[in-house]
């Protein structure tokens, strides 16, 4: 959501400038052509309209964005398998893709990494760095994308599988964890869309949500004790442990000491639905 957040916010300033010079060409259009007691005058419309030519010539929308391009990898492998051993870090930072993270049983010691979509341009691939992090990228560039050709990226665990850290960087998606594996420390940032978790163990879990519903329910023995907890919900329903409220600018904090664990979640516009100890599951 970084990148995101950032090009909305340059669009917005450019459209700002823009207006601001419209308005002033149209004050000196105006002032131009009438005075105060009303005689009509000529004005010198060619020299006003040479400037906004000129500034406009020089413009390039296209260059402000050069800095906040999504990273691609056009050398990343459509599929992976990697052994639990080398697994440190999963690192996912694209502008479209949906995201399903669960535990199958039919795995030994493996992690299987695998995208699917409607078109190949629109795939993500997978690269293992010597560090162990598996990145998840881009393949290509694209200007445009529709909803129902989002790609979908599905990571199966083996049963109670541990991992170390997951980033995760999407404009748009949804999010969703199921089975029984832990992960210790989660960074999310969600521009639109849904994050759902069913029975995921997190250590650490930090979720930046601006547009979807969030609801993390944890498993049992995951204790409401064990965390650090603050969650702030906008404008939507907040509900914790079956406790809800709804309204503007919500906010629950429990801290109930220097734990090591703690959840985050900040969501701009959507219901967030927290539960802890297997409660909603």
């Amino acid at each position: 959501m970084k990148t995101f957040t950032k090009v909305i916010l340059i669009i917005a300033l450019v459209f700002a400038l823009m207006g601001a010079i419209l308005l002033g060409a149209g004050v000196m259009v105006g002032g131009s052509r009438v005075a105060k007691d009303g005689t009509k005058l000529a004005g010198n419309n060619s020299a006003i309209q040479n400037a906004l030519d000129t500034w406009f010539e020089g413009f390039d929308l296209l260059e402000l964005f050069h800095d906040f391009d999504v990273e691609t990898n056009p050398n990343g492998k459509e599929s992976l398998t990697v052994s639990v051993g080398e697994l440190k870090k999963i690192d996912m930072d694209t502008a479209c893709a949906n995201f399903i993270f669960k535990s199958a049983d039919h795995l030994d010691g493996k992690i299987a990494f695998t995208c699917e979509a409607r078109k190949d341009k629109y795939k993500v691939g997978f690269e293992l760095t010597d560090d162990g992090t598996v990145k998840i990228r881009s393949l290509k560039r694209f200007t445009h994308i529709s909803s129902n050709q989002t790609p979908t990226v599905t990571i199966l665990c083996p049963e109670n599988f541990s991992l170390p850290e997951l980033d995760v960087d999407i404009a748009s998606g949804n999010l969703n964890f199921e089975g029984n594996p832990v992960i210790q420390e989660c960074d999310i940032d969600l521009a639109a869309g849904n994050i759902t978790s069913k029975g995921v163990y997190f250590y650490e879990l930090d979720i930046d949500a601006a547009t979807g519903n969030v609801s993390i329910n944890l498993p049992k023995g995951a204790k409401k004790d064990w965390y650090n907890t603050t969650v702030e919900c906008a404008v939507g329903r907040l509900e914790i442990d079956g406790e809800n409220e709804s309204g503007f600018g919500k906010e629950y904090k429990y801290i109930p000491g220097a734990m090591y664990k703690h959840i985050n979640i900040d969501c701009a516009a959507g219901n967030v639905t927290l539960n802890f100890d297997g409660i909603g599951l």
